[in-house]
């Protein structure tokens, strides 16, 4: 009766955060629960006891020791699990003899935990129950604990007012050091867990790789000339997981120096990144192709469907008709791989800047197709423009000549970067 007195005469602030609380659960209702799932993909009671079981037994409980577990345990992680039990139970035990209405406390970690659950039930949903390793998950009962150890250890209300007068008179008892030597003993050992813990949870997740990375970029772009474009390519899964859809540098180098293109014009040369982060100087290797005039000559250039074709100045130029794009094929007497191929076009365009389409032909009967969907940029003044062909192997390659454009040609060639000098 007292409980539901006190619910009663504070009804605005519950009423206030029912309001709030509707409004999620609407949306979680209407969309949120189903997450980006397939349809017909349920989150059936075994995922969900799955979920709970990963998730409090290995990862929060254990955590609350300052001990991560890893989905392949270790003897002692697995001793750990076991130890984070029977502490947690003991001492929910212990605080309800102490005081029976601690029970209270303890009720409320269970109301915010099965809360945290019904949320996380689209991540189950959708990636299953092994997301129970992944803390992100269970982060919210974290600070939640605390409050529920602090409220099953606070007195009753007859027991602080009995404690008032004596603390007034200064007699109140101070806690035998009994008491306070094995809590500080445990709080360090605890402390020294998570650091521990902490260390591995940041390698296993790449964190000194990443951050050794992208100190190598920054002091490697740092050093490039003016005017040097920095070819893109993946990064490495450590410093950026492929699952964001942003491990390429052309994504990652905007927050390294965001005044450093990345693909296009590379009036001052190109540079290359290794798996490293470390910045050199390089140059397409030719494995296909070479001067325009000349691949013409030898018949593995060739330009379908163009308006006019002619030589000026070493360069072949080719006019698209007002009405179609035209294509500049080139073919190789046999496909050429490695793991990373560029496209590197020596072009004056009109008008110009430009930007134009890049095929590749990866040499699986396809024929030519767009690999990239960046498009090749060519530079109001000319010179050569790199593009990444993200593809491993190359039996030819195609540019674009937009309607009614000219491209002066001089060279285009397909290969892997080298370090210039090598």
């Amino acid at each position: 009766r007292a409980i539901a007195r006190q619910l009663w005469e504070r009804r605005t602030v519950w009423l206030s955060y029912a309001l709030v609380a509707a409004v999620y659960l609407a949306y979680w209702l209407g969309r949120g629960a189903a997450g980006d799932a397939p349809a017909g993909q349920s989150v059936t009671l075994h995922l969900v006891s799955e979920y709970v079981r990963i998730a409090w037994l290995r990862d929060y409980a254990p955590r609350l020791l300052g001990v991560g577990v890893a989905e392949h345990a270790t003897t002692g992680q697995n001793v750990a699990v076991v130890l984070a039990q029977l502490l947690i139970a003991a001492f929910a035990v212990w605080t309800i003899v102490r005081r029976r209405s601690a029970w209270r406390a303890w009720a409320f970690l269970a109301v915010a935990g099965t809360i945290s659950l019904v949320v996380t039930a689209s991540r189950i949903r959708n990636f299953g129950p092994s997301i129970g390793y992944d803390t992100r998950y269970m982060v919210e009962l974290t600070w939640l604990f605390p409050l529920a150890v602090c409220g099953a250890l606070a007195p009753s209300p007859a027991r602080r007012a009995e404690a008032e007068p004596a603390a007034a008179e200064g007699t109140a008892r101070r806690p035998a050091i009994r008491i306070l030597a094995p809590v500080a003993v445990a709080l360090l050992v605890v402390a020294v867990l998570s650091a521990r813990t902490a260390r591995d949870e940041e390698r296993a997740f790449g964190g000194e790789t990443a951050r050794a990375y992208i100190d190598r970029l920054q002091a490697g772009v740092a050093r490039l000339p003016p005017g040097t474009t920095v070819a893109d390519r993946d990064v490495p899964a450590q410093t950026l997981p492929a699952w964001t859809n942003l491990g390429q540098l052309h994504n990652v180098m905007p927050f390294v120096d965001d005044g450093i293109p990345v693909d296009g014009p590379a009036p001052q040369g190109v540079a290359m990144v290794d798996d490293s982060g470390a910045v050199r100087v390089a140059e397409v290797q030719p494995a296909l192709g070479g001067a325009a005039v000349a691949l013409q000559r030898a018949g593995a250039l060739t330009t379908p469907g163009a308006a006019a074709v002619h030589r000026r100045a070493g360069a072949l130029c080719v006019t698209a008709t007002p009405e179609a794009v035209t294509r500049i094929t080139l073919r190789g007497a046999r496909p050429v791989s490695a793991p990373q191929l560029y496209l590197l076009v020596d072009a004056t365009a009109t008008p110009a800047p430009i930007q134009v389409g890049a095929t590749i032909d990866a040499g699986a009967g396809q024929g030519l197709v767009a690999t990239t969907p960046t498009p090749l940029t060519l530079g109001a003044t000319g010179g050569p423009s790199v593009l990444w062909l993200r593809t491993a192997t190359a039996a030819g390659a195609g540019v674009d000549v937009p309607a009614g454009a000219t491209l002066c040609v001089r060279s285009l060639t397909v290969g892997p970067l080298v370090a210039r000098g090598t």
